[in-house]
This record gives structure tokens, sequence and C-alpha cells, in this order.
């Protein structure tokens, strides 16, 4: 995988689809996440993700990276609450203006989208930034694992099956569970080790 300084300069260049679908791959997820984290409908979330995109398409030419000015993913967290809040503030407008009667669209509203913020989202971009650097990192086991080790470890963790169960229904013994589901879990860890080295 290239380094995040090389992947920010390849990205630069709208001609590069290798560099932008591994950019989206990564980065995409997070977006939508916490899009629907703020209840906003799925639609409208995958237009967050878009416009988000974009934005960064057309602010990455002109973007250095500098670890002494704050990290790639500090600016992406500021442009994506940005986002957020924009599109949260522009579905309360037009929200309001559809219904008259104030205590129906109170009830409707509120019970539909948290107001950003009222909610911490610097704490709430943490947290799925840790589910994207795992999930992100899970796919990429997934794809060079022995598919019989990581199919034991999908059901023991993933389904959160027994390790009875697992025994049972896919014929293999407790070690062969124990040993599969621990091999997995390092190779992950590796992983997310090497994916915050290049992302964070």
């Amino acid at each position: 995988m290239a380094t995040r300084q090389s992947l920010l300069e390849r990205v630069k260049d709208w001609k590069d689809r290798e560099s932008w679908t591994e950019f989206y791959q990564i980065y995409a997820p997070l977006l939508f996440r916490m899009a629907r984290r703020f209840q906003i409908s799925e639609e409208d979330a995958h237009e967050v993700v878009q416009e988000a995109m974009l934005k960064m398409a057309k602010r990455l030419p002109g973007f250095s990276y500098d670890p002494a000015k704050g990290s790639f993913r500090g600016w992406l967290r500021q442009l994506v609450r940005n986002e957020v809040i924009g599109r949260w503030r522009r579905e309360q407008k037009h929200h309001e203006q559809r219904v008259s009667d104030e205590a129906f669209s109170q009830n409707m509203f509120v019970d539909r989208l948290a107001d950003p913020d009222a909610l911490d989202f610097d704490e709430l971009w943490e947290e799925e930034w840790r589910k994207t650097l795992y999930e992100t990192a899970k796919e990429r086991v997934r794809a060079k694992a022995k598919s019989r080790q990581y199919q034991i470890f999908y059901c023991a963790v993933v389904k959160e099956w027994s390790a009875r169960r697992v025994c049972k229904d896919l014929r293999v013994s407790l070690g062969q569970v124990y040993f599969s589901r621990n091999k997995i879990e390092k190779l992950i860890q590796g992983e997310i080790d090497d994916l915050r080295k290049v992302l964070e």
C-alpha cells in the first residue's frame, strides 16, 4: 500500500482512477456512517459522501501534507462536520417550511434527526474511525488469508457463534477454532497498525 503522503499526492490527479478507488474505499464508509449517526436518511447520507468527496477532489490539488500543521484526518473531520451540520440544517429548514403545525413538526423532526451541535462530533468521529480501521483491515485480511481460517474466525467472532457450534457446523476441532481465531485477529491487528501509519 502506498504511503499516506504518496496516496494524497496521487489523488490530486483526477485521472488516477486506481488511487481514487483506494481512497474512496477507505474513506467513503467512514463518511457515510458519520452521516447516519446523525439520523440523516440513507439517501441523503450517500449525498453527503458524494459532496464531501467532490469538495476533497477540488481542494486536494492545493493541499500540502505537513504533520506539524495537523493530520489529513483532522482536515477531513472538519470537512465532514461541516457537511453533516450543513445537511442537518437544510433538512431542518426544509421540514419547518413544509409543516405548519409546530407541535407536529417538532415531534416528527426531533425524533428523526440528532442535532450535531448537541452531540460530541469528535467522539463519534473517533468511534467511527476505529470501526473504519477495523473493517478495512478485516477486508484486507479476508482477501489474503486462508479461506478456511477466515471462515472459522468469521463464524466465531463476527457471527458470535459459540466454539462448540463452530466445531459442529464447520466440522473442525476446538484447537482449530482457537488457532484460526487468534491467527486472523493477529493479522487484522497488523493491518490496523499498518493503516494507522499511512492514514493517521
